[in-house]
């Protein structure tokens, strides 16, 4: 079960998270599926350094395995497709206020990895450009995602990932 949980977070992995949508599917139970990826950890990563990095990832596994607890249903799973993506799987019903709630408790993190004055400004300045303007990165934000099952069928965990990672495409 080991090589099914990822390294960092010990969350589940994408092979669990297929098995699980596909149990759902077969059974012909609801699904709901709620996407969330990190933007800009790996410029984080590279102006504070790694370790500081996995702390954005681990804070935001942590708030998901909250919402999983709080919003769910029993059967609901929380699983880390690598860096800063996560999926949550929950009953469709729950998607609507599980990505409010995360889109709300992730602005409340952010702060916390950053100087008041970063904060303020809403940027972090990495040193400067080859002409020497000073080169400006966005704080790291987060892009949520939701889809459900109930308007369109799928028929495989493929069409409803498919589905999911267009939402955060557009």
């Amino acid at each position: 079960a080991l090589r099914y949980a990822d390294a960092l977070t010990g969350l589940p992995n994408r092979v669990v998270l297929e098995e699980a949508v596909q149990d759902r599917l077969i059974a012909r139970q609801p699904v709901g599926l709620v996407r969330a990826d990190v933007d800009g950890v790996a410029v984080y990563n590279r102006a504070r350094g790694t370790a500081h990095g996995d702390e954005v990832i681990l804070a935001l596994a942590a708030l998901l395995q909250d919402l999983a607890a709080r919003f769910s249903d029993p059967d609901g799973l929380v699983t880390h497709l690598g860096g800063g993506d996560f999926v949550l799987l929950t009953l469709p019903e729950r998607v609507r206020e599980v990505c409010a709630a995360l889109t709300e408790g992730f602005a409340h993190l952010v702060p916390q990895f950053y100087t008041a004055e970063q904060v303020r400004l809403g940027y972090v300045e990495l040193g400067r450009d080859r002409d020497g303007n000073p080169r400006r990165v966005a704080l790291c934000s987060l892009s949520v995602a939701g889809v459900t099952g109930e308007r369109q069928h799928w028929g495989s965990y493929a069409r409803a990932l498919q589905d999911l990672h267009g939402l955060l495409r557009s």
